[in-house]
């Protein structure tokens, strides 16, 4: 795993933060880290209108900043954060903006958040979603479970023989991933999923192309996805894995079918507690942050999930 010298610990009152906390913390102590632990406000802004005329937005603001901040000292001084280097910080506005822009001005390495309780039939809720696309530092978010460790973790890779920033991002992947099995004491397993493209319509007849042609090419091209993605391990092996540090023994899977119904599909029949993913891989068009690979999957996965972005990511939320 990079070096991480400031996390961004978001905490939420509406939710259970332990599984949050006591991860951060851990990261924390292993990297020599400092720890920014913020709770959220609504702005005067935000306020203006939703309330009785005979408050002021203002001072309704002020006093949710106070009791936040009282409730953010309580986190800190009462659990696994208590003999950590953290500070305190209340975010004023819209969640998703300022927490981005926090990281900004702070230069933070790592945010780390609880998954917010969701409204509708999508794995995470609105705020979270926009965090794993925009926000320039690898985004954590985890959802609450009984196990204390996640006994599987998943790296998902994907392929993109003509950007050298795919390469980057999955050796970051692995990266994270390794170290976080290590530190939980996880088995890893490394998943790629290939799928002849425009198979349906290869498959209709109108090129003249049979079943006995269609299941060669797919054989073949499978076999391909498999040495690459065999490849990708070895030179993460080679290039980065200190044995000193712990073991890197993953299992690899090649899976042939739509990355969209087959990486949540291995993340349940292994029973992940953590998907390892990058949210991003184009970056060439300003304004392209996800893929629709990558949110299908993020809206199917079950786990908590630990999404990273190519090293020439641009967020498009500005400071100002």
């Amino acid at each position: 795993m990079p070096s991480i010298s400031r996390i961004l610990l978001v905490a939420n009152p509406d939710v259970d933060n332990t599984a949050a906390i006591r991860r951060a913390a851990a990261a924390a102590r292993q990297h020599g880290a400092s720890v920014t632990l913020a709770g959220l406000i609504d702005s005067p802004e935000l306020l203006e209108g939703q309330l009785p005329a005979s408050l002021s937005a203002r001072e309704v603001s002020d006093t949710l900043a106070r009791k936040c901040s009282d409730w953010l000292g309580t986190l800190r001084d009462n659990g696994p954060l208590k003999d950590i280097d953290c500070r305190l910080e209340v975010i004023a506005g819209r969640a998703f903006i300022e927490i981005i822009r926090t990281v900004a001005a702070d230069s933070c390495d790592l945010v780390v958040k609880a998954a917010d309780r969701r409204p509708g039939p999508s794995s995470f809720s609105s705020t979270d979603m926009h965090l794993m696309r925009k926000c320039p530092c690898p985004v954590w978010v985890i959802k609450q479970s009984l196990q204390r460790q996640f006994g599987v973790i998943v790296a998902a890779l994907d392929r993109d023989q003509t950007m050298d920033s795919v390469s980057t991002l999955n050796l970051q992947i692995l990266g994270y991933a390794s170290a976080l099995a290590n530190a939980e004491s996880s088995d890893l397993h490394i998943v790629h999923a290939w799928h002849l493209r425009h198979s349906a319509t290869l498959e209709s007849g109108h090129f003249g192309i049979d079943s006995r042609a269609m299941e060669s090419a797919t054989t073949a091209g499978a076999a391909e996805a498999r040495a690459w993605l065999e490849a990708t391990v070895a030179r993460y092996r080679r290039e980065h894995v200190d044995t000193s540090a712990g073991t890197f023994e993953p299992t690899i899977h090649v899976r042939v079918g739509d990355p969209r119904r087959e990486v949540p599909g291995i993340a349940r029949d292994l029973g992940a507690g953590l998907v390892v993913m990058g949210s991003v891989t184009r970056t060439d068009i300003r304004g392209m942050f996800m893929g629709i690979t990558a949110e299908d999957i993020l809206n199917q996965v079950e786990s908590s999930v630990l999404t990273l972005k190519p090293p020439d990511f641009e967020s498009p939320i500005s400071l100002s």
